[in-house]
């Protein structure tokens, strides 16, 4: 048995590895996903990096700025590249009839899924790799050795956490035109109370600990201890770490709800219920 089950799970392993080459492929060629995913966390993070300089937070004795923003546009774009890209990309591709094809194709829907997130977090590693480089060149923010077997987990768990909420969060979506503002209207008011764009100390108690229940303020404010000039340990925040593995299996739960059809829209039904010759 284990003679025949070995080579079927190294052919499982090569579809799932073409699926995801084939993704980046994919998310590459778009007009859009490279300028959101790149080019966004780098301008932001060279525009507040000049606007405040070296200067130090107030309400964080001894950080500076560029030191806060490391870890800050880090976690930004994990975001833009794994919840982002994919509730945009899988939308499209449910409404212009893919998701629906692949069904009818022997390529098992896991394998797609696990396509669209293994591309997601290369796509998100080598995000986080521009931002750690630009930290470094210009502005002499470095990483922190000590602490980087817990830095590189808590990445790989906040991009796993945000691929699972967009793909369970997709059939709320009802067209690409609305994926978008759907996606970032969601993350943008999390994030200016989650401690990515500025510190949230002097917020309002409740709101801090409303944000601490949702994953993006764990992942950065665990990002920032860990990037921290005198950081410690291993860097490993179990009760932060825990947060984001709680919602990653729970948007895995609600994947049992994935739409693979294309949403019926008002100028479909209006098509389908139109006499012959006729033009809706």
């Amino acid at each position: 048995m284990s003679t025949i089950a070995a080579p079927r799970r190294a052919s499982k392993l090569r579809i799932v590895v073409a699926q995801v080459r084939y993704q980046c492929l994919l998310l590459l060629r778009s007009p859009s996903a490279p300028f959101f995913t790149f080019v966004v966390p780098l301008m932001l993070l060279v525009t507040l990096d000049l606007v405040y300089g070296s200067r130090t937070i107030p309400t964080r004795v001894g950080l500076r700025f560029p030191q806060f923003y490391l870890p800050a546009m880090s976690a930004f774009a994990m975001v833009n590249a794994c919840y982002i890209n994919v509730i945009n990309g899988t939308t499209l591709a449910r409404q212009t009839g893919m998701l629906k094809r692949i069904r009818g194709t022997p390529l098992p829907g896991w394998v797609y899924l696990s396509g669209r997130v293994g591309s997601a977090c290369i796509v998100g590693l080598l995000s986080v790799g521009g931002v750690w480089a630009l930290s470094a060149l210009p502005f002499g923010v470095a990483v922190v050795g000590s602490t980087l077997p817990g830095t590189l987990v808590f990445v790989g768990a906040g991009m796993a956490c945000f691929s699972c909420i967009a793909l369970a969060i997709t059939p709320l979506v009802p067209t690409p035109e609305a994926a978008l503002p759907i996606a970032y209207g969601t993350m943008l008011p999390l994030a200016f109370v989650s401690d990515v764009f500025f510190p949230s100390d002097t917020s309002p108690t409740w709101l801090q600990h409303l944000a601490s229940a949702f994953p993006l303020r764990p992942l950065a404010r665990s990002l920032e201890a860990n990037l921290a000039p005198r950081a410690t340990g291993l860097g490993f925040h179990w009760f932060e770490l825990g947060t984001l593995a709680a919602w990653t299996a729970g948007a895995a739960l609600l994947l049992v709800f994935f739409r693979w059809d294309p949403a019926r829209t008002d100028r479909g039904r209006r098509s389908r219920h139109a006499a012959p010759g006729v033009t809706p």
